[in-house]
């Protein structure tokens, strides 16, 4: 019987479910369908949680939103975790010499005013 519709059907007109104790869902095929094609339209646009404007799908923010929120995040994570970035960026310079000479060439092509400060490296070593 149909939990749904209260039909008495043949077990035919169930779907599998294998969690359940029957192995079958407790609604029938015709009544499955039909709740998932209003569930699709009802979820054919949302609202964005930061300016309300309505947008097509699921997504949680529009466009602008999305790219505001991943500056900002991008900004607070590395304030808040400054020395972990900081470790994580000499590691890879340190594993990728290769390509850094390369990024440091192609930088150099594109801005020729740059010159390193050579008092900065003196004082270092």
């Amino acid at each position: 019987m149909c939990s749904s519709c209260k039909c008495l059907l043949p077990l035919v007109m169930f779907s599998r479910l294998y969690k359940g104790n029957i192995g079958l869902q407790s609604w029938c095929k015709t009544c499955l369908s039909e709740h998932e094609r209003k569930m699709t339209k009802k979820i054919l646009f949302s609202k964005c949680i930061d300016c309300g404007e309505i947008i097509p799908g699921m997504s949680e923010r529009c466009e602008d939103c999305k790219e505001v929120y991943t500056i900002q995040s991008r900004y607070q994570n590395y304030y808040h975790n400054q020395e972990l970035m900081a470790k994580r960026n000499r590691k890879f310079r340190e594993n990728n010499p290769n390509y850094m000479k390369e990024y440091g060439k192609k930088y150099r092509k594109l801005n020729p005013k740059y010159k390193k400060n050579s008092k900065s490296l003196m004082e270092k070593v």
